[in-house]
């Protein structure tokens, strides 16, 4: 039985400037953890700028991809 805190699409909501968000990083399958630096929305496939919270390195994502918890990245990646 799921839990009802991973039913709801954690994944579509509006991200701002500073906020933490986890995602699958591309070549891997565990999620991580950034802070959001830029958002560029602009363009066709929208995308942010994450700070990752493991190394300090720069990471580029889709905002599709972006979701509120490690478990909800990890279902979003598998799916």
């Amino acid at each position: 039985m799921q839990s009802k805190k991973l039913e709801k699409n954690t994944c579509s909501q509006s991200w701002n400037i500073g906020d933490f968000a986890w995602f699958v990083p591309f070549g891997e399958k565990r999620p991580q953890q950034g802070e959001i630096t830029r958002l560029i929305e602009n363009i066709e496939d929208p995308c942010a700028t994450l700070m990752m919270v493991i190394d300090q390195k720069y990471r580029t994502a889709l905002i599709s991809s972006l979701c509120e918890t490690s478990a909800a990245a990890k279902k979003l990646f598998q799916s």
